[in-house]
C-alpha cells in the first residue's frame, strides 16, 4: 500500500522548465498590455505569444515573422473575400482556399494558426474597417515583440556541452575495447548495442548543437560542431568494423598485435600529446601492413576469411586515427 502511495507522489511530480516560465510570463504580459491599451479581443496577444516562444534565438524570429506576415495577410484577403461575397461559410472556406497557397508559397505556413484566429474575428464581428485592421495588427505586434523581447535571453549550454562530449570520448572508449577484445579473441560480444548507444548519443548531441548555433546569430558553427563531425565521421568507421568482427573466425596469430596496438593507444590518451600518440599508432600499423605482406599466404579458406577481415579492420582503425588528428 505504502509502496503505491510513493508511487503516485512520483506521478504526481512534474518540472517547470525555463521556456515554461517564460511562456507563462509572457502571456500575462502581453494580454495586460493589450487590455491597458484598450484593443478589442486583448487575450489574442497572449496566445500570440505562447505561439512564438521557441527553443531557439532563430526559430522565434522566424516563428514571429511568419505569425506576423500570415496576421497582415489575412487581414487583407479577409477584407477583400468578405467585402466581395459576404459573411457567410462560403467566404470563409474562399478565404482558406486562398490563403493556405499563399503562405505555403511564402513559406511562412506556420503562421496559419494566426490567420485562422484573424479570419474568424472578422467573421464573427461582421466588419472590416480601419481601426478593426489596427487593432488585430497591434495585437499581433504585442505578441510577437514580448515573445522575442522574452527569447533574446537563452540558457548557456557550454556545460551540456562538455558533458556531452565526455560522455560520448567514454563510450568511444568503450567501443573501442570491444573491437580490441573482438580482434584478440576472433569474436564480438555486446559490440551492436554499444554502437546503438553510440549513435543515440551522437544524435543528442547534434541537436544540442544546433540549437546552440541557433541562439548566436551571428557567430557560425564552433568547435563542438566541427568536434561532433569528427566523432560522426569515425563512428561510421566504427559501424563499418561491426560486419568485420563478426565474420572472423576464431583466434588469429595477427589479430593479438592488431589488439595491443589498440588497447596502447586508449591507455596513452593521457599520458602523452596527440600528435605524438597519432604518429606513433600510424608508424606501428605501418609495420603491422609490413608484417601482413610478408607473411606466408593462408593455407586454408577461413584462415583467409579473418586475415582479410583484419586487414580491412586496419584500414578502419588508420582511417580512424587520421579523424582523430583533425580535433
Amino acid at each position: 500500500m505504502e509502496g503505491t502511495v510513493l508511487g503516485k507522489k512520483r506521478e504526481l511530480r512534474f518540472k517547470i522548465g525555463y521556456r515554461t516560465i517564460k511562456t507563462a510570463v509572457g502571456v500575462g504580459f502581453s494580454v495586460w498590455i493589450a487590455r491597458e491599451l484598450g484593443l478589442e479581443s486583448y487575450t489574442m496577444a497572449g496566445v500570440i505569444t505562447m505561439l512564438c516562444i521557441q527553443p531557439t534565438i532563430k526559430r522565434s524570429i522566424n516563428t514571429a515573422l511568419s505569425r506576423l506576415l500570415c496576421g497582415l495577410l489575412a487581414m487583407l484577403v479577409s477584407g477583400l473575400v468578405f467585402t466581395l461575397v459576404g459573411y457567410n461559410i462560403p467566404a470563409v472556406i474562399l478565404f482558406f482556399l486562398a490563403v493556405i497557397p499563399l503562405a505555403t508559397r511564402l513559406n511562412v505556413q506556420e503562421g496559419l494558426v494566426i490567420s485562422a484566429v484573424v479570419v474568424f474575428h472578422v467573421f464573427l464581428y461582421e466588419q472590416w474597417t480601419w481601426s478593426f485592421f489596427f487593432n488585430e495588427m497591434i495585437l499581433i505586434l504585442i505578441g510577437v515583440v514580448t515573445a522575442l523581447i522574452l527569447n533574446l535571453h537563452m540558457p548557456n549550454l557550454q556545460k551540456r556541452m562538455n558533458r556531452m562530449k565526455k560522455e560520448i570520448d567514454q563510450a568511444l572508449t568503450k567501443t573501442l575495447l570491444l573491437v580490441a577484445q573482438g580482434i584478440r579473441e576472433g569474436e564480438s560480444s555486446g559490440y551492436e548495442q554499444e554502437l546503438d548507444r553510440l549513435k543515440e548519443m551522437l544524435q543528442q548531441a547534434e541537436r544540442l548543437g544546433r540549437s546552440d548555433v541557433e541562439n548566436h546569430l551571428f557567430r557560425g558553427e564552433g568547435s563542438f560542431q566541427h568536434y561532433l563531425d569528427v566523432r560522426t565521421q569515425q563512428f561510421y568507421g566504427l559501424e563499418r568494423m561491426e560486419p568485420l568482427l563478426r565474420s572472423l573466425r576464431g583466434r588469429d596469430p595477427h589479430g593479438a598485435p592488431i589488439a595491443q596496438l589498440l588497447e596502447n593507444w586508449i591507455k596513452g590518451r593521457n599520458h602523452s600529446t596527440k600528435p605524438d600518440r597519432e604518429l606513433h599508432s600510424m608508424e606501428e600499423l605501418a609495420l603491422l601492413y609490413e608484417r601482413f605482406r610478408n607473411d606466408a599466404l593462408p593455407a586454408s579458406r577461413e584462415e583467409f576469411e579473418t586475415r582479410s577481415a583484419l586487414y580491412q579492420l586496419m584500414r578502419e582503425w588508420s582511417q580512424y586515427l587520421r579523424w582523430e588528428q583533425k580535433l
